[in-house]
């Protein structure tokens, strides 16, 4: 009867990987401990931004030198908002930089480095979950970064304040990430044999929140790490997306370990290997001699030996440690005794010079050479003041010199004795090693001397005998290699397997519901965006999403760079939308689209794509959508005059 196989998705999560494991509940306990993996008990609910105001200055480059200017765009909030102007490399892609800088809490790369220079100064307000913030830096004296919580009728309090730009962007990615319940996003990257922890944080997740000219990604601007799947999940707000992403980041860990595991076996393995061919090599040209000592003897030794050998390999690399870490010892104590002798030699260097200038007798004044009278000469005796500058003499130097020479000796003494033992104990360390090595040595001309008297100790007679010894070891080292490469899996890894299998298989199932809710949305957004001839979509957790068209699945990356553009709006929106229909997710519900009208985009497209924001905007009445376009027209219907920012005819936006 064959027994069943246990529910991932049944009982807790204790209960389902150790059943799935086969190990302890208290086992898996503590692995979950060991890991920080918990079960999210707090269901995440969307916290919004909106941008309310932008502001910043400087001084352009112009013909006739530098020219001061300062930009302003108030009274913004939710809804559509147009950036235009009739020509490229007018400003409208830098506005959005400054923007996105300010909330990145990094410059992004939009921001043209010719252009960059002119901002000294800029700012931001924005609502955070309904609470007003400003975000500003000021480049005039050097660098300030600064962001404050400013609620109506209260003082400002002080969030964030950086000196450098690295410090701020640090600051504001750990304060967003806080602010929207959001968790970075971890990735392995292997360089060769080694690895390292990639940690995408908030700059890599803003990627879902802009939508540029990279359309290589479904969600975001990164497909590296599985970040596009794993953003979906969190901006999604499933409960066991941090478990999954958590585990992940175990397993390839623990895949890394055990990597490095195998090197190691192998490189054993390895030596092992080159012992059998010796060893065969050695079967194979055995000599026929005759012997006077028996050949259980030399094979007594080559066990007693080989055994010893491996011993002292296995001693020597804590031997050579602790050698190193003496030479470090002794390097510092050196150091240390030298500094304690220097500073001994300088005090009594200087006591010497001044007990020089102390034994001058002087004449007259270094001045105006006038010369010193008999009676000034018997105050300085009886009063004990200087006959030159009138102070009085210190009758304690000569005292309070002998304290800190005794201290300064006793110093010196000390550092000596420490550096005497320091270097004792790195000779005694060194001598261990060259002792370990020399016995690895001797004990390698034992064994050969050993084995050749064992060869010579052979007969025609004993041939056979000596033969089977020989295939015997042979036998026992390549039993232990087949140990080597067949290691039973480790508790740590069956349990890290079961804790994937229980996570995804809850992640799957809180995904199967929601995914559909936005598989949905997807369709309908991409119909209002001007895809008509749409019959169905179909959206996968990786993210993939395939599109039906004409009787004609077409996969995301087949589509046209205009198709491309509208699919990427349409699945962050559908987020948002599911979001607010839920009450759960974490997308901000704010959303930059940079130069749409670039994209292979025909008027009428771009016309309809523009009428579904607005009417997208309508439909969330938290969303705040900015667009930076040379196609004004297009946009003209759907967005009403009081949101926009269009640049005059050939003219710059700022």
């Amino acid at each position: 009867m064959s027994r069943r196989k246990p529910d991932p998705t049944s009982g807790s999560w204790i209960e389902a990987v150790s059943a799935i494991s086969g190990r302890s509940a208290e086992a898996v306990s503590a692995f979950l401990d060991r890991h920080d993996i918990r079960e999210q008990a707090l269901i995440p609910r969307p916290a919004d931004i909106t941008i309310q105001r932008v502001a910043f200055g400087g001084e352009k480059d112009g013909e006739t030198g530098a020219v001061p200017f300062e930009f302003e765009w108030p009274d913004l909030g939710p809804g559509l908002w147009l950036i235009g102007s009739d020509r490229n490399l007018k400003g409208k892609t830098s506005l959005l930089g400054v923007m996105r800088w300010l909330l990145r809490g990094s410059r992004p790369d939009s921001i043209p480095s010719d252009v960059l220079p002119w901002i000294r100064h800029a700012k931001l307000d924005f609502l955070l979950d309904g609470v007003p913030h400003r975000a500003s830096v000021d480049l005039r004296t050097g660098y300030l970064g600064h962001l404050v919580e400013a609620k109506s009728g209260m003082p400002e309090l002080d969030r964030i304040q950086a000196a450098s730009p690295e410090a701020f962007a640090d600051a504001v990615s750990e304060f967003m990430m806080r602010s929207l319940g959001l968790y970075p996003i971890l990735g392995i990257r292997k360089d060769g044999e080694e690895a390292q922890v990639i940690r995408h944080r908030w700059p890599a997740l803003f990627g879902a929140f802009h939508i540029g000219t990279d359309y290589s990604a479904l969600l975001g601007n990164v497909v590296e790490d599985g970040l596009p799947n794993r953003m979906l999940n969190m901006f999604a707000g499933f409960p066991h997306a941090p478990a999954v992403a958590s585990i992940m980041h175990v397993l390839a860990g623990l895949k890394i370990s055990v990597e490095r595991e195998d090197r190691s076996r192998d490189a054993v393995s390895a030596h092992a290997r080159v012992r059998v061919a010796r060893l065969r090599e050695e079967l194979s040209t055995l000599e026929r001699t005759g012997t006077r000592d028996p050949a259980a003897d030399h094979l007594a030794v080559i066990r007693r030996v080989t055994g010893e050998v491996e011993s002292e390999y296995e001693r020597l690399p804590a031997l050579q440690r602790e050698a190193a870490e003496a030479a470090d010892a002794a390097i510092s104590a050196r150091r240390q005794h030298n500094s304690d002798r220097l500073a001994l030699q300088h005090f009594v260097e200087a006591g010497a010079a001044a007990a020089v200038f102390r034994a001058l007798d002087p004449k007259c004044c270094p001045r105006c050479d006038r010369t010193f009278g008999a009676d000034r000469r018997m105050r300085e005796q009886q009063a004990r003041t200087c006959m030159v500058c009138g102070d009085e003499t210190l009758t304690t130097e000569a005292e309070d010199a002998a304290e800190v020479r005794a201290r300064l000796e006793r110093a010196e003494r000390l550092s000596a004795q420490i550096r005497k033992d320091a270097q004792a104990a790195e000779d005694a360390a060194r001598a261990a090693v060259r002792a370990c090595q020399e016995r690895i040595e001797d004990l390698d001309r034992q064994l050969k001397a050993a084995r050749a008297r064992l060869a010579e100790a052979r007969t025609d007679e004993a041939r056979q005998s000596r033969r089977a010894v020989l295939e015997a070891m042979i036998a026992e080292m390549e039993g232990d290699i087949a140990m080597a490469a067949a290691q039973p899996e480790t508790d740590e890894g069956a349990i890290a397997k079961a804790c994937e299998a229980v996570f995804k298989a809850r992640l799957k199932a809180e995904q199967d519901e929601v995914l559909t809710d936005v598989q949905d949305e997807v369709r309908a957004l991409l119909r209002a965006l001007g895809i008509e001839d749409l019959a169905a979509v179909r959206l996968t957790s990786h993210p993939q999403l395939k599109l039906l068209k004409r009787k004609v699945e077409v996969n995301y990356s087949d589509l046209s760079v205009g198709e491309k553009l509208r699919c990427k709006i349409a699945l962050v929106v559908a987020l948002m939308k599911v979001a607010q229909t839920r009450g759960v997710g974490r997308h901000p519900g704010i959303l930059f689209i940079d130069t749409p009208g670039a994209q292979e985009l025909a008027e009428g497209d771009l016309q309809a794509m523009a009428a579904g924001l607005a009417s997208l905007c309508r439909d969330l009445p938290t969303l705040q959508v900015f667009v930076a376009t040379k196609r004004v027209a297009e946009f003209e219907a759907a967005v009403p005059p009081e949101h926009r920012l269009v640049a005059p005819l050939g003219g710059p936006v700022w």
